[in-house]
């Protein structure tokens, strides 16, 4: 589904409708890690199933319920707000690192829509006019805005898929810089590019062959995401 319809996050609900969190990509990057042995994760029990037996079933190509492995990935917190909140709420709790939040009807536990940052970002792109304060910083430079400034995870273009997969799935990040060997910037990986490895029903040496390839034998930072930079200036 989160192929299909082109989305990053899936609410997912209890069986009385509840939704009692999502299932996204980092979620599959660690389901993935951990049916190749990869990754070991958390040993206590989820819903009454170990750790190990999950990971085993899953090898054995077993149905695994999604409520079982949509907290696998690091993510941030599942956060609803009522349709009657303010937008400055919102900004609040997007502005503090969650990526997205739920928006409920109000009274209800009901989800009726998602609000992501790039969401937000849109809609004061859109509006900037209407900010007068938002308009004047436009015009700034991200160094006078002391924007990207903090320091970039990376990883070289001829190490392997599976380890740009590991190193997002220990970070608790969503995508990976790309570089060369002069450490020149040529793309970026995401969370999202696990979508491109081929499913177990394909065969496990099928799998193995894309995660145990080069970033830059498979194109994956190229293909999905152009190399994209500007300059702090």
């Amino acid at each position: 589904m989160l192929v299909d319809f082109g989305i990053s996050s899936l609410p997912i609900k209890s069986e009385n409708g509840a939704v009692i969190g999502t299932f996204d990509y980092s979620d599959l990057t660690a389901f993935l890690l951990m049916v190749l042995g990869v990754w070991k994760g958390d040993p206590s029990d989820t819903d009454g199933h170990t750790f190990q037996d999950l990971a085993t079933k899953s090898r054995s190509g077993g149905d695994i319920p999604v409520k079982l492995v949509k907290d696998l990935g690091k993510k941030d917190p599942f956060i609803t707000v009522s349709e009657t909140e303010g937008l400055s709420k919102v900004v609040e709790i997007l502005g503090s690192g969650v990526h997205r939040v739920a928006v409920v009807k109000d009274g209800t536990d009901s989800v009726i829509g998602m609000i992501s940052q790039l969401k937000i970002l849109e809609f004061f792109w859109s509006n900037a006019k209407a900010f007068s304060q938002i308009d004047q910083i436009l015009p700034l430079s991200l160094r006078e805005l002391n924007f990207g400034s903090a320091q970039v995870i990376s990883i070289n273009g001829d190490q392997r898929v599976l380890e740009a997969l590991e190193m997002m799935n220990s970070e608790g990040i969503s995508s990976l810089a790309v570089v060369d060997s002069n450490h020149n910037v040529v793309g970026n990986i995401s969370t999202t590019d696990v979508k491109v490895c081929p499913t177990l029903n394909s065969g496990k040496s099928a799998l193995n062959k894309v995660i145990h390839s080069t970033l830059r034998e498979q194109a994956l930072y190229l293909s999905s995401n152009p190399p994209a930079s500007i300059s702090s200036l």
